[in-house]
């Protein structure tokens, strides 16, 4: 089953604004049509017909808990973007505390990879939320990986140039291949360094 894990923002902005969003590096889940979240065109291009899919929100406390009325706004537009599909949603919330001690990041990355299922292939967007967020995804992803049976398709997050106004530039940016960087530097412990080296050489030429 596809796992979507999100971060919802903990403030909306009033003025709400859709875009097309191109994904930098991947032009293969770009999305023809406009959304306020970047990642639902990316859904709404990769799901099939009858698929079954968690949405998994990480909703931080605070700002009179906006994040949970963002959450329904994201669920509203996936539901949206997916018409006619009859995609088979659950839904799960993970609460998260901003604050990035290690109490609070431990508890973060424990409630991900419970709510991950077996063999669960993940979306992971982390373009809200508190800045030691990714670091918890990426520790809830490799163990899900390697003891849950599960896989990563797609790490993405979404930027917009809020300089301008309205705004401008949007863009996905599809950094899948960090992740996978990651695990074969961490795959690397033993080997000599120019054989390192050259493994790392090989994996930048791809």
């Amino acid at each position: 089953m596809k796992t979507v894990i999100v971060t919802m923002p903990m403030r909306m902005r009033k003025e709400l604004y859709k875009f097309r969003y191109p994904v930098r590096g991947n032009s293969d889940i770009e999305y023809s049509g406009e959304v306020i979240f970047g990642v639902n065109g990316v859904l709404a291009r990769i799901l099939e017909p009858q698929e079954r899919v968690k949405l998994l929100f990480v909703v931080a406390r605070g700002g009179a808990d906006q994040g949970f009325e963002n959450a329904r706004l994201f669920r509203e537009e996936f539901g949206q973007v997916t018409a006619g599909k009859e995609i088979r949603v659950i839904e799960e919330i993970v609460e998260a505390n901003n604050e990035p001690v290690k109490g609070e990041l431990d508890k973060l990355t424990n409630g991900l990879i419970r709510a991950v299922g077996e063999n669960a292939e993940i979306i992971a967007d982390f373009t809200f939320g508190g800045k030691p967020f990714p670091f918890a995804l990426l520790c809830a992803v490799n163990f899900a990986e390697m003891f849950k049976g599960a896989s990563l398709l797609y790490l993405l997050y979404s930027s917009l140039n809020w300089a301008a106004m309205p705004p401008a530039d949007p863009v996905i940016y599809d950094i899948t291949a960090v992740y996978y960087l990651q695990k074969l530097i961490g795959a690397m412990e033993g080997q000599k360094p120019q054989t390192a080296g050259k493994m790392l050489e090989d994996f930048f030429a791809l």
